[in-house]
């Protein structure tokens, strides 16, 4: 992905504003007072496959944030804040939700990332770039993750279908995975374990569910096209399952075609979800 320049940024400023190319005098590139940015995922965000740009005031003054956006050599495409306002009261800090772009940029540059966002405050308006701090990595593991997928998928594509409840209960569920092979599959990568989330544990051999689940099993494009998981649940709690976020995302451990070992996640869609969600009170009796 290019550099954008100054002039691409308040271009896209403007845009975010409302503004055409001829009123881009009205917007000056400068630094509000006692802004910092920063970037990190909120929890809840995590199955929105979101992020947040955290906006903090250390001045004196509310500041309101017209646009913004997250600028990443990481991603082809920028995390867009939605056009809006938001006002940030002195002392205080408000988040930017933006989506994860799809595409990530898997060819070893360097790491480049900036936030470009229009600002009030009082009678000063302005443009202005910064490095957002990332205490968490955020960035770095939102790639990380992202360049796995992209080269599992050039074997195989791994999607969670079904959770199939025992005939008896209580009893481990059977979780479906089918292995899509890619048109131009080429190599392997080995599923090496699955692991349990907030609401649900893959079972042993004995039924009794674990946080961890060898499974050793070598993906390519001969096979195997299913992998079945026991699945029971990690605890049995009415809150938890009321209150859950990320307790459908089941967590495998992978090492990819060239050796990289890393986390993928497979998210359930509505029908999955639906199934672990009914399968979690019918082995609880909730």
């Amino acid at each position: 992905m290019t550099r954008r320049v100054v002039a691409m940024l308040l271009v896209t400023a403007a845009v975010g504003l409302g503004l055409s190319a001829c009123d881009l005098n009205a917007i000056p590139h400068e630094e509000p007072d006692d802004v910092r940015v920063s970037v990190y995922q909120p929890r809840p965000d995590v199955a929105k496959n979101r992020i947040a740009i955290q906006i903090h005031n250390d001045g004196s003054e509310p500041i309101t944030i017209t646009s913004a956006r997250l600028n990443s050599s990481y991603f082809s495409d920028p995390f867009v804040w939605e056009p809006g306002t938001a006002t940030v009261p002195p002392g205080y800090a408000i988040d930017l939700r933006v989506d994860i772009p799809l595409d990530a940029v898997c060819d070893g540059r360097p790491a480049e990332h900036s936030v470009s966002f229009t600002w009030t405050q009082g009678d000063a308006s302005g443009a202005w770039d910064e490095v957002p701090d990332d205490p968490f990595h955020v960035l770095d593991l939102l790639h990380d993750a992202a360049c796995l997928v992209e080269s599992v998928d050039g074997v195989a594509t791994l999607t969670a279908r079904t959770l199939t409840p025992p005939a008896l209960m209580p009893g481990p569920a059977d979780l479906l995975i089918t292995a899509f092979p890619h048109p131009s599959s080429q190599g392997s990568f080995t599923i090496d374990a699955v692991h349990s989330t907030t609401l649900l544990n893959p079972a042993g051999p004995d039924g009794v569910g674990v946080s961890e689940l060898p499974l050793g099993i070598e993906v390519s494009a001969a096979g195997p096209d299913e992998v079945h998981i026991p699945i029971v649940p990690n605890r049995c709690d009415a809150h938890a399952l009321a209150e859950d976020k990320v307790g459908t995302r089941i967590p495998l451990y992978v090492t990819g075609p060239d050796g990289t070992e890393g986390r993928l996640v497979l998210a359930a869609d509505n029908d999955l979800r639906a199934q672990m969600y009914a399968f979690y009170r019918a082995y609880c009796g909730l």
